[in-house]
């Protein structure tokens, strides 16, 4: 496992002490860089004096430097499944998961073009798996970016069923993945994809909690959330069905799935 993501054992996290966590907080405090984001309904000057009063009054901050850390990260090949398992009966729901690699840099436009295809992939399986065999509880399809590993965002597919149906559905969601890679996706996928999206991101412009953690949050180290949001709504409008279909076919290849199930315990093999 790698240190860097997961969480830590029980251990790991008992054997850190105050003294470890203030040498490594203190001099970010004293000196590390700040960035300050504010939305809502307030008076813009009078935010301003009070800024300059109270964090403008600092000492001079250092500038950010380079991660202290490796962003490299290897993404998981294979079509080999992984098992994790949870206390629990052997009714109990199942799940299988299943991730795609997408391969960094992407435009504003092109992020969205992968995630009208995860959205569009997630009704197809939610249709195949739900409503044709109805035997799943929850399908739920998203793409993930990672801007802090390079090379590691995904595109994310999870499935939960009965555990006597997860081989089935296993070949399913695989099923549709290889056809929507050799096939594409239809026009009218694309509209309703991209209704919905149009109509999430217009619903966010009155959450001021999106604005903040979404658009503003690391606006100086990660201006490019501003200007993708500034062009989101035509960037949109711009996507066509071959924008698609080309990712489908980069992405949804027959080695590029990784998957793992996560099960009840009573269904974990005996020892012999």
């Amino acid at each position: 496992r790698d240190p860097r993501i997961g969480i830590p054992a029980d251990k790991k996290i008992d054997a850190r002490t105050p003294e470890e966590f203030r040498a490594w907080i203190a001099p970010q405090l004293a000196s590390g860089p700040v960035e300050f984001s504010l939305v809502g309904d307030f008076d813009v000057e009078a935010t301003i004096g009070e800024l300059t009063r109270t964090l403008g009054a600092l000492s001079a901050r250092e500038p950010r430097g380079a991660k202290a850390f490796s962003t490299t990260l290897n993404f998981l090949r294979g079509r080999r499944a992984t098992r994790y398992y949870f206390s629990g009966t052997a009714e109990r729901p199942s799940r299988w998961e299943f991730f795609w690699r997408i391969r960094d840099p992407h435009t504003a436009r092109e992020r969205l073009a992968v995630q009208m295809l995860a959205a569009i992939f997630g009704d197809r399986v939610r249709d195949e798996v739900r409503e044709r065999k109805g035997s799943a509880y929850r399908v739920e399809s998203y793409v993930a970016w990672n801007d802090v590993y390079p090379g590691f965002s995904f595109l994310r597919c999870s499935v939960d069923h009965q555990p006597a149906d997860r081989e089935k559905h296993t070949r399913a969601v695989r099923k549709l993945a290889l056809a929507i890679a050799a096939k594409g996706v239809t026009a009218d996928e694309l509209a309703r994809a991209k209704a919905q999206t149009l109509a999430s991101i217009r619903r966010n412009q009155t959450d001021n909690t999106h604005w903040l953690r979404e658009v503003l949050a690391d606006s100086q180290q990660r201006p490019f959330r501003l200007d993708a949001f500034r062009t989101a709504e035509s960037d949109i409008e711009a996507i066509t069905v071959a924008d698609v279909n080309a990712l489908a076919a980069r992405y949804f290849g027959p080695d590029r799935v990784f998957h793992y199930a996560i099960m009840p315990s009573a269904l974990m093999p005996k020892k012999k």
